[in-house]
């Protein structure tokens, strides 16, 4: 966590998603994977983290002033479930914002670290689910990240839950919250990742 005092603070998480992700294809002939299949799966703050490391953004300066040419390697999709996307104000309430930009962070820096100001076209399609009662991440998050996508040319998937609030994880039995693995089921396999 970004506040654990690791010397790269608020990178750390960052830092150690784009190495897991390496690994993993470090270990593609190895383990006998499909690298055309490869997709990340990140709930709130980690909704956040998977959202940036699905760009190309290294995490220094912003996506227009570095080289992004083959940082990282293409992705097969993200998918985002209950995610917080911005940072900026008003929707700047949650702790990743504190943790990652800080109490008071300017307006610059809440923009760099704001998932939206990194879909750029190549950004890979996504599916999102976020339930229009969340406390935590404001329902604007998947909304925004929704139409990034649509702005750029990106597929994207987005299912709007009347309620569920924030944390309901793999969904709740007889809820509206228990329909969205299916959903995501379904977009995995259109697909051809399952």
């Amino acid at each position: 966590m970004p506040g654990e005092g690791w010397l790269s603070g608020a990178m750390a998480p960052f830092q150690d998603a784009r190495r897991a992700l390496a690994l993993v294809r470090q270990r593609v002939r190895l383990e006998k994977l499909d690298p055309a299949r490869i997709s990340l799966l990140g709930f709130s703050a980690g909704g956040h983290l998977m959202g940036l490391t699905a760009s190309r953004w290294s995490g220094v300066g912003s996506p227009e002033e570095e080289d992004v040419q083959g940082r990282v390697a293409p992705l097969s999709g993200a998918a985002l479930i209950y995610p917080v996307i911005t940072l900026e104000k008003p929707y700047d309430r949650t702790a990743t914002r504190r943790n990652i930009a800080g109490l008071s962070p300017d307006p610059a820096q809440a923009l760099l670290w704001s998932v939206q100001s990194h879909v750029l076209p190549g950004y890979p399609p996504v599916f999102l689910t976020q339930a229009d009662n969340d406390r935590i991440a404001n329902p604007v998050n998947a909304a925004l990240m929704a139409q990034a996508c649509q702005t750029v040319g990106t597929e994207v998937e987005y299912h709007r839950l009347p309620s569920g609030g924030h944390g309901f994880g793999m969904g709740e039995p007889g809820r509206t919250t228990a329909s969205w693995p299916l959903w995501y089921q379904g977009w995995l396999a259109r697909r051809g990742m399952i």
